[in-house]
């Protein structure tokens, strides 16, 4: 999707990824479920990566994500890339979690000089400016 927005840019924008459904960085960074992260960022001469632990880790497991965090970070800076964090939002029944999921990808980010993309702020905005929206998949924790 970014690379068909970028289509319409003086610059553009050349992407790959790495996903499967409820990933966490530490399956990422140990190439479980077939994933190939590690090699993708090592071999590739990106620009920028960005990273996203699984959404409920910021609360369940912040221990996790700070430590994968920081060894993502590591390697795409080896790699001369920048780090960014995607700052992910609540699930629609529980918004009072997103300050919890916004500290650790803060202390993330200052820890490891990365840079937070704040999707939750975006997210937040989105709501606000048109509270009729339903920016949630059925399942309460997916953009619709």
């Amino acid at each position: 999707m970014i690379s068909l927005i970028s289509d319409s840019l003086d610059t553009k924008l050349i992407c790959t990824k790495s996903t499967i459904g409820s990933a966490t960085l530490g399956e990422h960074w140990n190439g479980l479920r077939g994933l190939n992260s590690k090699e993708l960022i090592s071999i590739n001469k990106y620009q920028v990566v960005v990273i996203q632990d699984n959404s409920m880790y910021p609360i369940e497991h912040r221990d996790s994500l700070l430590y994968y965090g920081a060894k993502f970070c590591s390697l795409i800076k080896f790699t001369g890339a920048k780090p960014f964090l995607y700052n992910t939002w609540a699930r629609k029944k529980t918004p009072e979690t997103q300050a919890q999921i916004n500290e650790v990808y803060k202390t993330l980010a200052t820890e490891q000089d990365a840079t937070r993309v704040l999707v939750d702020d975006s997210w937040a905005l989105a709501m606000q400016m048109k509270p009729d929206i339903e920016l949630f998949h059925i399942d309460g924790s997916h953009p619709s």
